[in-house]
């Protein structure tokens, strides 16, 4: 029986390359590195494409943005979707293919990767895994007006509706990808209305105020935690994480290229899960690295992995920050739930070791967890009261993403989560939950203090005064507080309680 072709069609002249906007929906921020990346690989190989960032959902017309695309006559729009934004990549692709019927709309990034079916709901098609390993197959047979469904990497539905689920490839040689770098002339935002995207808006949808250079030297990751999505990719891959890592030269091209469109950039963020991976790279890396660029910069590490000496290397060659995966103080909920390897005396060395080297840390903590008990938070205050200041830490609620191992364990177990990954999933913290309000405190109040607030934490007193001190704090916005601080040890002068 002779196949049907894919319902994706191209209503141009066949042959003729369609041209495609990517849109990333990554709120409040530009530094969607996937769109980034493909956009970049696309152009060098001749496609025309444009970027198109929408950072605030809530500006969001339908008539603005599709007036743009039936203006610039795409053929093809292209959506990064990350599971947060699923219902929204669904409002987008009802609103386009109402009203500009011709045009297909295809998806990628992670929430597509780990849910295709569920994607093809919306879309005409979806990619799996990387797309710079695929979509130019696809491209090609879209221009000839081709059947898709057989692309690597792709999912789709033919016209009979059967699905069509296609092995995803990988990019083996990352300096095979030209570098990224910012289009001004094909890079656009959507904050009601649509306009240029330039310097003046780099530095508007940026954490740091434009002063921060973000990306990343290597892909994959050699962990896999329950909770995290690499979990899933690595099955997908069967890889067991093993880490493609760019050559040193081909990352300080980018970065070169990078200060050149943004000459207000005043430190590079290094978004790897795990940066020190090879001593012999790291040792090409400060060497070039401080001899060409000089300028700070912040890692992520896991403790462990590196020792003193390869902090001093990495202090002289500008690292002022590094970003730890502290997620939980509870050897029980490393090991049986998030299927990591812990060791707090590691954890508190590796602090001390940052400290001695005047590197400031910060510490992920997944501080509200329905699958730990009170002795299990106990320990994770307990910890981060033992690691050495100064630092700070970042806070998440624990999140079952899709098709992760941690998922599988909630429908296991029959739990509902409480932090829903389609909505604000890992950013759902319940700010009047003591933990949350004692962890918060720990960076910039006494020990004494906070381990007065965790041996009496049953007391009404004792958790109406840290709620106290912890909204005042809060509201000052100051990690220095010493006028709360005051007023929280004049609270427990002389106090007891049974």
């Amino acid at each position: 029986m002779k196949k049907k072709k894919s319902s994706v069609k191209n209503t141009r002249d066949p042959g003729a390359d369609p041209k495609l906007l990517l849109i990333s929906l990554l709120q409040g921020s530009h530094r969607n590195l996937s769109c980034l990346s493909l956009f970049s690989f696309l152009r060098a190989q001749g496609v025309e494409v444009d970027l198109l960032f929408i950072p605030r959902q809530e500006t969001y017309r339908r008539s603005v943005l599709t007036d743009f695309i039936r203006t610039r006559g795409y053929a093809i729009v292209g959506i990064s979707v990350m599971t947060d934004m699923f219902s929204f990549a669904q409002t987008l692709t009802k609103d386009i293919k109402k009203n500009i019927p011709d045009l297909s709309v295809i998806w990628g990034g992670i929430h597509p990767t780990l849910r295709p079916e569920e994607c093809l709901n919306a879309a005409d098609s979806v990619f799996i895994g990387e797309a710079e390993a695929t979509i130019l197959p696809f491209l090609r047979a879209f221009a000839r007006n081709e059947d898709v469904s057989a692309c690597a990497g792709v999912a789709s539905r033919d016209s009979s509706g059967k699905l069509h689920c296609n092995p995803p490839s990988r990019v083996m040689e990352l300096d095979s990808l030209p570098i990224v770098e910012y289009d001004w002339r094909r890079f656009f935002v959507y904050d009601h209305p649509v306009r240029p995207f330039g310097t003046a808006e780099y530095a508007a949808y940026s954490h740091y105020h434009g002063e921060d250079y973000t990306l990343m030297t290597t892909r994959s990751c050699p962990y896999s935690c329950a909770y995290c999505c690499n979990s899933f990719l690595n099955d997908l891959y069967q890889t067991k994480g093993s880490i493609r890592r760019r050559s040193v030269r081909h990352v300080l091209q980018e970065i070169h290229a990078a200060l050149r469109k943004m000459p207000g950039v005043r430190f590079i963020n290094f978004i790897d899960d795990q940066f020190f991976i090879h001593r012999k790279w790291n040792e090409e890396f400060c060497a070039a690295y401080k001899k060409e660029v000089g300028l700070p910069f912040i890692v992520r590490l896991k403790p462990g992995t590196f020792t003193a000496s390869d902090l001093a290397m990495l202090k002289n060659a500008g690292l002022q920050f590094v970003q730890i995966g502290l997620q939980s103080g509870s050897e029980r909920t490393n090991r049986l739930i998030f299927s990591r390897k812990f060791d707090r005396s590691v954890m508190i060395a590796s602090s001390r070791m940052l400290a001695e080297q005047e590197i400031f840390a910060f510490y992920d903590v997944i501080i509200q967890n329905e699958l730990e008990n009170d002795a299990d938070r106990n320990e994770t205050i307990k910890l981060l009261l033992a690691l050495t200041k100064p630092f700070k830490c970042f806070f998440y609620s624990l999140t079952p993403f899709p098709e992760t191992r941690l998922e599988r364990l909630y429908r296991a177990r029959g739990i509902t989560p409480r932090a829903d990954p389609y909505g604000k999933g890992y950013a759902d913290i319940n700010q009047n939950d003591f933990y949350v309000q004692l962890a918060s405190i720990i960076p910039y109040t006494s020990s004494r203090i906070c381990a007065f607030f965790l041996d009496h934490a049953r007391e009404p007193y004792v958790r109406k005064t840290l709620a106290a001190y912890y909204r005042q704090t809060k509201e000052l916005g100051n990690h220095r507080v010493t006028t709360a601080q005051n007023r929280a040890q004049e609270s427990f002068a002389g106090t007891t309680c049974e």
